[in-house]
């Protein structure tokens, strides 16, 4: 239900607060929020909202939720003027949290985080984080998903190729 989807963001950005040390949040956003939920998220900790482009809502509302994801964040990321001003670029799928397990200074800031299974051939993309130094190797990976037409069939979806995988001295 929205309600149940609601209070799962809820907690998605309160475990971001309270384990990842000077977090901003942006919200990515592909359906109409009330102004009763943005009340809330906002209260929570989110520090943004950014509302997808109404061109490629027809994207997130069709069969395909990993090429959905892809445009998602090339929205937002299109916006982003100021990266720099950051130490990593994370990533949380929406509904899901950080657990007790999770430990932001397990792994150094300075390199790409990404869980895959045995072989690289599957990397979880619920979580993920880099340093800013490669946004524009994301930002290009990403875009090259969109010319894939393996990946725009429904060959292969993202965790098989999760671009955080590739990065320099990534930890996997």
């Amino acid at each position: 239900s929205n309600e149940e989807r609601l209070q799962q963001t809820l907690r998605s950005i309160e475990t971001v607060k309270q384990k990842i040390p000077n977090s901003y949040i942006v919200l990515i956003e592909g359906s109409t929020l009330t102004t009763d939920e943005i009340t809330k998220i906002m209260n929570k900790g989110c520090d943004k909202i950014h509302n997808v482009s109404e061109d490629i809502k027809h994207i997130i509302n069709g069969p395909s939720k990993h090429v959905a994801e892809v445009h998602l964040l090339l929205d937002y990321i299109n916006t982003i003027n100021n990266i720099d001003d950051y130490l990593t670029f994370n990533k949380l799928s929406g509904r899901y949290y950080l657990t007790e397990n999770f430990k932001w200074d397990k792994y150094s800031p300075d390199r790409p985080l990404v869980r895959c299974e045995k072989g690289k051939t599957f990397c979880h993309t619920r979580y993920y984080r880099f340093p800013t130094q490669f946004f524009s190797l994301y930002k290009k990976s990403l875009e090259d998903l969109l010319t894939n037409k393996e990946f725009l069939t429904g060959k292969y979806e993202i965790e098989r190729y999760n671009p955080i995988k590739t990065f320099p001295d990534a930890i996997v």
